[in-house]
């Protein structure tokens, strides 16, 4: 009897590294779908979570000032201008809810 191997190349090498661009990319898209900008890639389905958004935009922040000075000037770009979009729509977010809110007070 042939035993199957099914290893993915990971598993037989160990993980691969993450380079920053792309682990800042992990925490983007997380918040995106936090926002409901993106689905849920196993859902399906966009779901506001602004508790969920806020603190993966304070981690975001934190990481900005924990590796400040140690981030090359691409990276430091990219971090800035990440936490200032999703700064901006979760901004967005908020005030969309806040009027669906009042609207929906308004017809009570």
């Amino acid at each position: 009897m042939v035993e199957e191997n099914n290893n993915t190349s990971s598993e037989i090498h160990g993980p691969r590294k993450v380079s920053f661009a792309e682990f800042l990319m992990l925490l983007s898209t997380q918040t995106m779908m936090q926002l409901g900008m993106i689905p849920n890639p196993f859902t399906k389905k966009s779901r506001v979570d602004l508790v969920g958004a806020q603190t993966t935009i304070e981690a975001i922040h934190m990481l900005r000032d924990k590796t400040k000075g140690n981030l090359t000037q691409e990276e430091a770009k990219m971090l800035d201008s990440a936490l200032h979009n999703l700064q901006l729509r979760f901004v967005e977010v908020v005030q969309e809810a806040e009027k669906t809110q009042h609207k929906s007070e308004e017809k009570e």
